[in-house]
This record gives structure tokens, sequence and C-alpha cells, in this order.
């Protein structure tokens, strides 16, 4: 089932519930849910799309340069010995193998460069999705509230 189709079933399951109150406000409920939803898919999308290709910029950048290579060189010396680079590498393996020629081209500088610029875009990327998340669940509570509300009005 893709996600899509997950968001469409709980927007029927939404409207179909009684927490949240009148159709009315369980229609709003959907709505406001569903625009969170496509802000999120789009901060994420734009953010993936800008950090692969600034990390690939940056690796053909540092690819070019002798003193960029050394200082990365440098650097990763100290890194790569670390148990958290090591299980990161290996769980990405698989992932890898389709862009493995091109990247087993790069001098080893460059390839660090790529590398901490992808992981910077899957963390910002995870960060755009816990927020996507957490606004979703203020709006569940706002709506919930909204129900409560009418309950006690009557």
């Amino acid at each position: 089932m893709s996600l899509s189709t997950m968001k469409l079933a709980m927007a029927g399951k939404n409207l179909t519930s009684n927490d949240k109150g009148s159709i009315g406000n369980r229609v709003e409920y959907g709505v406001k849910q569903g625009i969170n939803y496509q802000k999120g898919v789009i901060k994420d999308t734009f953010t993936t799309a800008a950090g692969v290709a600034g990390s690939v910029g940056a690796a053909v950048a540092v690819s070019k340069s002798k003193v960029a290579q050394d200082a990365i060189r440098n650097l990763g010396k100290k890194v790569a010995g670390t148990k958290i680079v090591k299980d990161c590498a290996k769980s990405l393996k698989p992932y890898a193998t389709k862009a493995k020629n091109w990247i087993s081209a790069l001098p080893k500088p460059a390839k660090a460069v790529l590398g901490a610029g992808l992981a910077l875009t899957a963390i910002i990327s995870g960060n755009n999705q816990a927020r996507t998340m957490y606004n979703a669940g203020k709006i569940d509570q706002e709506y919930t509230d909204k129900a409560n509300m009418q309950k006690l009005i009557g």
C-alpha cells in the first residue's frame, strides 16, 4: 500500500469517526491534514533534490582540488574508524551498487564530501518528516478539542 493510499484510507476513517465532532469539523480536519501532508512532501522533495545535487557538485569540485583533497583526507583518517561510520557504510552498501562505477572513479576526498553531503541531506529530510508528523499531531489535537467543545456546548 502506498503512502498516498494510506492517507486516503485515513481520510475516509476520519469522516466516519466520531472523535472529531460534526461532519464540518471532520472535513476541515481532513483538509488541514492533507495540506500538512502535501507541504511535507514538497519540503522533502526539494530537500532531497538540493542535497543530492549539492553533494554531487561538491564531490566533483573536490575531485579537481588537491588542497581540498588533502584536507578531507586528513579529516577522514580521524573519522573513518568510528563505529557509526562503519555501521552506516555497511547498511548503505546494497543501495550503492548502481552508482558504484561513478563513485569509484572519484578520489577518496571527493567520496567523503559526497557521503557527508548525502548524510546531511538524510538528516534534514528526517527532520522535515518529524516536523510534518508533529504538525499532524497538533492538528489532530486541535480538532479533537473542537469536538469536545461541541459536545460540552451541545
